[in-house]
């Protein structure tokens, strides 16, 4: 998966013509512009408002800049795979039973089967959210008293929302 991410043009085409187009009209821009001719690019991305973290650093030329889109979303599957730890833990019960976990990869192989790798897309940014907001959600299940994790919960799904439409 890492290795992929080292050569700038390995970003996909839906990054091409949406995120990372978004991503650098912020930068450029200084706020969130619209579009009037392309209706797709008007719905809420996140993961371009992260991924222009990228074009605001003063200095560096374009394949530096992708390169700093696809380490950001690497940093972010990171943290996915560690959600999938906590939740196969839940699902299982067993807290001590580390092997066990990491099979939750292949229980959830998104990663595989839909595009392989990461390619600066928004796919592995709203995963990043749906992990933690199914644990947070189930916590509040369990308890309905605890208005912290609906309150959790409801966060997570507009951020995962606002990631990428296909969320809902």
């Amino acid at each position: 998966v890492y290795l992929r991410i080292l050569d700038p043009a390995a970003s996909s085409h839906d990054a091409h013509w949406t995120h990372v187009v978004i991503a650098q009209d912020i930068a450029r821009e200084g706020k969130i512009p619209a579009y009037p001719a392309a209706w797709a690019k008007n719905f809420p991305h996140l993961a371009s408002m992260v991924f222009a973290w990228s074009f605001l650093v003063p200095g560096i030329e374009f394949p530096m800049r992708m390169l700093l889109v696809m380490h950001t979303e690497f940093a972010l599957f990171l943290f996915t795979l560690a959600g999938v730890v906590a939740a196969v833990r839940w699902l299982v019960g067993s807290r001590t039973d580390h092997g066990l976990a990491w099979t939750g990869f292949f229980l959830f192989p998104n990663i595989v089967i839909y595009d392989s790798d990461l390619c600066a897309s928004a796919d592995h940014v709203a995963a990043f959210f749906m992990l933690p907001m199914c644990l947070i959600v189930a916590r509040g299940i369990e308890r309905p008293e605890r208005r912290g994790a609906w309150a959790a919960g409801g966060l997570l799904m507009g951020a995962a929302l606002s990631t990428k439409l296909q969320c809902a």
